[in-house]
């Protein structure tokens, strides 16, 4: 019957009226605030060094480091610019940041960015000068910025007032503007159609010289009159730019046809380091070290995998630093240029699952990264704590759930995993539970574990070193997300929810199967309200009785279903997280009627809330302040 009538409400939906926009707040309306970002599958392009400070773009975020200890890099600030960040220099306590759109799509606004960087954890946005061709590069020229752009090509921009930028001169160039340096009265233009080279004779409006032909040229740097070029055509070039009319190639490395891409590039004395993709196809890089002291023959004397594809180089003393896609920033010591190390990383969550705050830490499931443990006393700017990775690497954490000092991670091939969290920055495993899990809640010394295997565990671990199996009881589907109250546990699943009483640990048993033919996925029980996320909103559900479930109320999506949802209730208000529309929040006090308040689009799996601070897992993790009075975005039905 139940089964039914829920079929007759989906189908009824399709018939219901569209409502444009349900009531707003009669207080000033605001929507969600965006203020943090970290990991996810970000490309980080953009790095400039200069003292202890790294800043790198990752995507729209400018992300401010301290890496006075190469090997512990820390993030210090972030700050949102209105597009993707391509490249960027620093001068004088400030930053200027060439912003196109977005590396894949049309989102985003071009222009040059001036970012104070005076109180690092704070970078502030100072001047932005908008202009219609998307920045891939800037170089500084005394009081010049020269911003390569496709297709305007060069911008020339006047910084007599350092933080007002104003445009003198454009000048066409033909190719894609990849990278750009100063050097002998010059401008040297890496672009996909070789090397440029310009006369700054009159430093506000560039002249062409001369160009060398390179099919798709990726990076450059100069050293008196010789030019290095990196190329799909020519790999390694070395050009002798004495007569900069007629630029001629005099030596070349190439460690195979059709170089894959090579973004990276330094030279340091007579050594050339270079920073590529290993492959087209390959999410990984390295890097190559080459002997200069012969330029006709430059010869490869070292060579480095690299995790993650690695765009801008930069060397200070005896450390590189690169920007890296998928791998954040890291560090490598080249103090040995024949056997040079990775010696840091500032390590980002790229897989994230499953977020658990508790007090001033969040712990993240991270498939196979592991368990990572931050520290948001500052949401603004989280800090990688600590990674846990269990011994086997093909091994995936699929959830966390953490109590007293313990993190309970089941995994999809070494069990659930124990791990004492005393010290947080150091992470130790005590125990394992041997059956594979998807997801776990602990309750007192008991842990409520979904396992692989189409049933409900329930694992006594009050000796975390011997968990022991106390009770399992069969489930007629695969559990995937479990929450548990006074010795009843509800588990999502792929049709709706599971009702277990457990409430004698040795003989659970299945008390409601709550079939509503959509997936579910998020659950959580407060006040005496169920909330259960599925495939077409969140329904509001009373607490079981004997071996039924009575509805009190739904918000349903108007558009096509998602993949997936999260939920998390705080202070009457549900945060329903969505794979593909992004995150809604609803006042639920009134849970016959949950009203809607604000939204905030993106592709979250995952929903955890501390004092209005909203922590979602979007590859990595976003951070978002739910500080009201809200505005809406996405249309939505009632029924």
């Amino acid at each position: 019957m139940m089964r039914g009538l829920w079929l007759l409400v989906l189908v009824s939906l399709a018939a219901l009226p569209v409502m444009a926009r349900p009531p707003l707040p009669v207080a000033p309306v605001a929507a969600f605030r965006p203020v943090a970002t970290l990991g996810g599958e970000a490309e980080y392009r953009a790095l400039a060094v200069a003292g202890t400070l790294a800043v790198a773009g990752a995507e729209d975020w400018l992300r401010v480091f301290d890496v006075a200890e190469p090997r512990s890099p820390r993030l210090q600030g972030s700050l949102q610019l209105p597009g993707a960040i391509y490249d960027l220099r620093l001068r004088d306590g400030l930053a200027y940041v060439a912003v196109g759109r977005a590396f894949f799509g049309e989102t985003g606004e071009p222009g040059l960015a001036v970012v104070s960087l005076r109180e690092p954890t704070r970078p502030t946005l100072l001047r932005f000068a908008a202009f219609a061709s998307t920045a891939y590069t800037i170089e500084l020229n005394g009081a010049t910025a020269l911003v390569g752009t496709f297709p305007d090509g060069i911008l020339a921009f006047d910084l007599a007032d350092p933080v007002s930028p104003t445009l003198q001169s454009t000048l066409f160039v033909s190719g894609f503007a990849q990278d750009m340096t100063v050097a002998n009265g010059r401008l040297y233009l890496a672009s996909t159609d070789g090397l440029n080279i310009l006369s700054l004779a009159d430093p506000l409006s560039p002249t062409l010289e001369g160009t060398f032909v390179s099919q798709r040229a990726y990076a450059v740097a100069v050293r008196g009159t010789t030019a290095f070029l990196t190329s799909n055509e020519h790999g390694f070039a070395v050009i002798d730019v004495t007569e900069p009319r007629t630029p001629t190639l005099r030596g070349q490395y190439v460690a195979r046809l059709n170089t894959p891409p090579t973004f990276g590039l330094q030279i340091v004395g007579n050594l050339a380091f270079v920073a590529g993709f290993f492959d087209q196809q390959s999410s990984l890089g390295r890097l190559d070290v080459l002997d200069l002291r012969s330029t006709t023959r430059p010869v490869r004397i070292a060579s480095m995998p690299i995790a993650g594809r690695p765009y801008r180089i930069r060397t200070q003393g005896d450390t590189l630093f690169m920007s890296t896609a998928l791998r954040g920033l890291q560090a490598a010591n080249i103090a040995i240029p024949t056997a040079p190390q990775v010696i840091g990383r500032y390590d980002l969550p790229n897989d994230v699952r499953r977020i658990v705050v508790r007090g001033e830490q969040a712990f993240v499931a991270s498939g196979d990264e592991g368990l990572y443990v931050l520290d948001i006393k500052s949401p603004i700017t989280p800090i990688v704590v600590a990674n846990y990775r269990p011994i086997d690497p093909l091994t995936q954490v699929q959830s966390v759930a953490v109590a007293q000092n313990r993190a309970y991670l089941p995994t999809s091939r070494s069990g659930m995993q124990i791990v004492d969290l005393t010290l947080p920055f150091s992470p130790t495993l005590l125990g394992t539970y041997a059956e594979n899990g998807r997801d776990v809640v602990i309750s007192d010394t008991l842990a409520y574990l979904a396992i692989e295997n189409f049933a409900l565990d329930v694992v006594d671990v009050s000796d975390a070193a011997m968990p022991q199996g106390l009770g399992r009881v069969p489930l007629p589907r695969r559990g995937e997300r479990v929450v548990a109250q006074d010795g009843i546990v509800f588990a999502s699943n792929e049709r709706g929810m599971f009702v277990v009483d457990a409430r004698d640990p040795g003989l659970p048993r299945l008390q409601i199967d709550y079939d509503i033919g959509l997936p579910a996925q998020g659950v959580a029980v407060v006040s005496g309200t169920v909330y259960l996320a599925n495939q077409y909103g969140l329904d509001l559900l009373a607490p079981p009785i004997t071996t039924t479930l009575t509805a009190r109320g739904y918000f349903n999506l108007l558009k096509r279903p998602p993949d997936s949802f999260a939920v998390a209730i705080a202070d009457g208000r549900a945060y329903l997280a969505t794979n593909d529309q992004g995150v809604f929040l609803l006042d639920v006090r009134n849970p016959a009627q949950p009203t809607l308040l604000t939204s905030y689009p993106g592709e979250f799996d995952d929903v955890a809330v501390k004092n209005r601070r909203v922590f979602l897992a979007s590859g990595g993790v976003t951070v978002l302040a739910a500080d009201g009075p809200y505005q809406l975005f996405f249309p939505f039905v009632r029924r």
